[in-house]
């Protein structure tokens, strides 16, 4: 079986103009890249080894815990 990288999943979802809401476990973490008020905040994916896409760049997401 194949594992999907997430970048490539959320990239691919997004492209039909869904607005995503993901759950993940409690051990994956993302970088901080800005607080927000609410308790959310600024991340993003990482392109990685796994990844099928040839686009390498971030993609920015905020996480809600």
């Amino acid at each position: 079986m194949r594992k999907e990288c997430a970048i490539d999943l959320w990239r691919t979802a997004t492209t039909t103009g869904a607005a995503l809401v993901w759950r993940a476990p409690a051990t994956f973490t993302l970088p901080v890249l800005k607080h927000y008020a609410d308790g959310s905040y600024l991340s993003a994916l990482h392109w990685n080894p796994a990844c099928t896409s040839r686009h390498h760049a971030a993609q920015v997401v905020r996480v809600i815990e």
